[in-house]
């Protein structure tokens, strides 16, 4: 099995100008596609309220959209290495575009759950289209920063997107966010066509017609073949569903078992957000220097302190609302930092869409069970409140303190199978 390389010609400290282009295009388009997903859950309640469904289903909208997102990914694990990433980039994100504005048509649950299903058939395999162009063009020793500052639109997305969505939804109603981000969409669709360099490096390198010819499935489990690349899905896996059991059951949470107010929901997400946009770039500094294991093992600690003092025991130290979800979005904002420039350098660059692809499905899935089991678990007492949401967070803790040994095992495999040369030479 070949060892993972790099087409990176330069380890510099500075990203080039080029890079810098990069950089940013695939922060925009991870900023649209995580606000895609994001918005729904914050607008739940909202959505429920209108279409007179319990919002103890909340948790089924996320979960059809990233049960589209893992069958997405699996099938792109099979294909999206065949292509020039711009090219396919282009497509997915346009299909992301117009099933977001179908959403917004919706008029009942069972409309909006098959747009939703439609959108995480194409933001699935947008994700790892994003995340490889930027393994592609920066060099393993930057690549925690680069990620750092993609991985930076999930917070981005928390401090202007969703307040911005929950604002227009109390002036609009709950459409008006859906076609919004529809039109943003449209706008960095535009911006990869035009502004992105072509990304067919790996098609050159390889040959296209030992793509082509190769066998999809084939191809499939070679790339599992690599090493790390079993315990790479297995921290996408306890990682998204350890985070989905809490997080879209969060914005009913906080209002009826809390007693949070609606009109103040915006706020929770921006402060949150604005917190997550600083831990995410000096998360990808202290991977870069340190490595991803410190980094994961440090933040799924403290997440599982903040998890305790949200969820099962709210009365331990009493902090506010505003004080204790923020550190939440937080610290699960750093964590994915690490876990992202891990799983980038398990694989070369041949396979490297093709294995995020399916890093993409495992995650997916994970959220779609979580997010599931958590709502089939979950019940609503007579003012709205959840009941067993104590045993959920115990559950997810104990997922996630399962992710620093993995990490470490991960870590060692890519270093002991490495070649002895940088990943710069060809």
């Amino acid at each position: 099995m070949a060892q993972p390389t790099n087409d990176i010609k330069s380890d510099n400290a500075l990203f080039t100008k080029t890079e810098w282009k990069i950089i940013l295009l695939m922060a925009a388009v991870q900023f649209v596609n995580i606000l895609d997903f994001m918005m729904v859950m914050p607008l739940g309640e909202d959505i429920a309220r209108a279409m007179l469904f319990s919002p103890s289903h909340i948790g089924y909208l996320g979960g059809s959209y990233t049960a589209a997102a893992c069958v997405a990914g699996l099938v792109g694990g099979m294909f999206l290495d065949r292509f020039d990433r711009r090219q396919a980039l282009a497509v997915a994100l346009f299909g992301l575009v117009a099933t977001t504005a179908l959403g917004g048509l919706s008029q009942n649950f069972e409309q909006l759950i098959i747009t939703r299903v439609l959108a995480g058939f194409c933001g699935g395999p947008a994700t790892a289209l994003a995340i490889s162009c930027v393994a592609d063009n920066i060099h393993p020793s930057r690549r925690g920063r680069a990620l750092g500052i993609v991985m930076g639109s999930f917070s981005m997305a928390s401090i202007f997107g969703v307040p911005l969505g929950l604002e227009l939804a109390l002036i609009g109603g709950w459409r008006i966010p859906f076609f919004v981000v529809a039109g943003l969409g449209l706008l960095i669709v535009g911006g990869v066509i035009t502004l992105l360099p072509a990304q067919r490096a790996h098609l050159v390198r390889e040959g296209i017609a030992h793509l082509k010819s190769s066998n999809p499935f084939l191809n499939m489990i070679n790339v599992l073949r690599y090493p790390g690349a079993i315990g790479g899905l297995s921290i996408a896996l306890f990682t998204m569903l350890s985070m989905f059991m809490i997080v879209p059951n969060i914005a009913t949470y906080v209002q009826h078992n809390l007693g949070f107010p609606r009109n103040q929901m915006s706020l929770l997400y921006l402060i949150g957000g604005g917190l997550s946009f600083f831990s995410v770039i000096i998360a990808g500094r202290f991977v870069d220097r340190f490595g991803s294991t410190p980094v994961t093992t440090v933040t799924t600690l403290c997440m599982a302190a903040v998890i305790y003092l949200c969820f099962i025991n709210p009365n331990f130290i009493a902090l506010p609302v505003l004080a204790l979800f923020p550190m939440f979005m937080l610290f699960s904002s750093a964590r994915m930092v690490g876990n992202g420039t891990v799983l980038s350098k398990i694989t070369a660059p041949r396979d490297r869409a093709s294995y995020m692809s399916i890093v993409s499905a495992v995650q997916h899935l994970a959220g779609a069970c979580g997010a599931f089991f958590s709502s089939m678990l979950l019940k609503n007492d007579e003012q709205g409140a959840f009941i067993y949401m104590d045993i959920i967070a115990m559950i997810s803790i104990v997922l996630s303190l399962l992710l620093p040994a993995i990490m470490l095992m991960v870590e060692r495999k890519i270093r002991l199978y490495s070649k002895p040369v940088s990943e710069n030479k060809q």
